[in-house]
């Protein structure tokens, strides 16, 4: 297999920056979007950082976690994983612990929810405040305009809504963001976790460590987005999707899991697990799963993402529910 040329890799990066609607820094990562995540709070967190870090979801909490293995003091915003942060109340702790970065993910693949980012961008534009944001399980399913919306630091992966794998993922950062990491005397050295470190290399030849299989994986998906019309037209398709998805379930009986329809992802619909023999013996047929870890007894996953975001899917799906009430 011919190695990846410099001219994919630039391709590489300039899909990502598409997705993501960003002129700013992107650096390709080798490995799933969990790496870059971490990658992120490790380069970000040391002493005298202050981070205000919304918890809607499980990954919320992991970041707060590596945050403070780092030296930062964190101050953790909590909200039920069947809510979602509210403006309000992300406006009371900016005046209230002034931090340096505000770090939150957008959307919760596990609890179906997905914060106001916009609303909470603006906030944090008007306080001054850095913004980190796990984009992951949102791309391609909710809006996210990096630039328009201020955004400082964005995690990316391809397996959820951009039609692509997990084998590669992305973290774009803007210059002062950059600059914050290069500053940070805890941030790891000489390691896949460096970003800054990752990205000068990246500028001077392509990173060997990169799968080509995976990179071209890549590619295809970032044309295949492109040949439907772009990353707003798939965002629509999600939309789409999930009104579908929830409109039907809620016809069959079913209730969201999401006290607020409209703080929904249109990534997946999670629904109330019945409490019925079939809801209770229920392990997962096709897109449809019980929920992650604590939520398994709690609630259903309907992944109507990427590939997936077809109507003979969703008849499956639908189906899949009715047989378990």
């Amino acid at each position: 297999m011919n190695a990846l040329t410099r001219d994919e890799f630039d391709a590489l990066l300039q899909g990502a920056a598409g997705v993501l609607k960003t002129k700013a820094n992107v650096i390709a990562i080798p490995g799933e979007a969990i790496l870059g995540i971490e990658a992120v709070a490790r380069c970000c967190a040391g002493p005298g950082r202050r981070f205000l870090n919304l918890v809607t979801g499980p990954y919320g909490r992991d970041f707060g976690l590596w945050l403070r293995e780092g030296g930062a003091e964190v101050f953790d915003l909590e909200t039920p994983y069947d809510e979602t942060a509210s403006p309000e109340a992300v406006a009371a702790a900016i005046r209230a612990f002034e931090p340096d970065a505000l770090s939150y993910v957008y959307a919760e693949a596990v609890t179906g929810g997905a914060n106001p980012a916009e609303a909470i961008q603006r906030l944090a534009r008007e306080a001054g405040v850095m913004t980190i944001i796990d984009a992951v399980s949102s791309v391609g399913a909710d809006p996210f305009s990096m630039d328009e919306w201020g955004v400082d630091i964005a995690s990316l992966g391809l397996q959820k809504a951009l039609l692509g794998s997990n084998g590669i993922s992305f973290v774009a950062m803007s210059n002062q963001a950059l600059q914050w990491m290069r500053q940070n005397p805890r941030a790891p050295k000489h390691s896949i976790l460096s970003l800054p470190e990752l990205y000068d290399a990246q500028r001077e030849a392509v990173p060997m460590a990169l799968s080509v299989l995976e990179a071209r994986e890549a590619l295809r998906a970032f044309e295949a987005i492109e040949t439907m019309g772009g990353v707003d037209a798939l965002t629509k398709r999600h939309q789409a999707m999930a009104a579908l998805v929830r409109r039907e379930a809620r016809a069959l009986g079913y209730e969201l899991y999401q006290k607020d329809e409209s703080t929904c992802t249109a990534l997946n619909t999670t629904l109330l697990r019945p409490d019925t023999l079939a809801g209770r013996a229920f392990r997962g047929e096709g897109i449809v799963t019980p929920g992650n870890g604590a939520l398994s007894e709690v609630l259903l996953r309907v992944n109507h993402y990427g590939d997936h975001c077809t109507e003979a899917d969703a008849v499956r799906a639908l189906e899949t529910l009715k047989s378990l009430l």
